[in-house]
């Protein structure tokens, strides 16, 4: 007796093969993670740092106020007194500029070493899909701070990240922390 196929099964086969790889993979394969160099710099606003160099950068999900608002001279003072004398580890995610065109970072301090990044599309699975945010601070960086994260434990700014730009790595982090100071 002769075997016929059915129609669609070299569809279902294919896609029960890409399942698999999705799955068995997490979606990314193997992740290597990128070993961060220090840098040095002042702080310009409450979320602006320069670099000894002279480069210009803003921190992830933080939206200190503006020159001429109460706040401005605290926050950018407290910046300044997180940063100042410090290397500072610049972790990148999957949005890289504001619309400014400024680079935009998450800021790690007092590391043990230099610390260990995921790369900056870690987040990324698919358009639709993402990792799970991170809430431990990298490798090579257990006992540091997460500066972002310090200024919004000060109340000196609020959370901020672009919409439809999809999850970043600390930002549930971010908001668990806002919440907890505003409650």
């Amino acid at each position: 007796m002769r075997k016929t196929k059915k129609r669609g099964e070299p569809f279902k086969a294919w896609f029960v093969g890409l399942v698999t790889v999705i799955v068995i993979g997490g979606g990314m394969g193997v992740v290597k993670s990128v070993e961060a160099k220090p840098v040095h710099g002042v702080a310009v606003d409450g979320d602006t740092i320069q670099t000894n160099d002279g480069k210009t950068f803003r921190l992830l999900g933080v939206n200190a106020p503006e020159k001429g608002s109460d706040k401005y001279e605290i926050a950018k003072g407290f910046l300044n007194t997180l940063i100042e004398n410090k290397n500072l580890y610049l972790e990148a995610d999957r949005v890289e500029k504001d619309r400014y065109g400024r680079e935009l970072f998450w800021v790690w301090i007092n590391c043990e070493k230099r610390p260990l990044f995921l790369p900056n599309k870690y987040m990324e699975i698919s358009p639709w899909k993402h990792n799970e945010p991170l809430k431990k601070n990298p490798e090579g960086c257990k006992k540091g701070s997460l500066v972002n994260e310090e200024i919004i434990k000060a109340g000196l700014s609020d959370v901020y990240f672009l919409q439809n730009k999809g999850e970043m790595k600390y930002e549930e982090l971010l908001f668990e922390v806002e919440k907890k100071r505003k409650n």
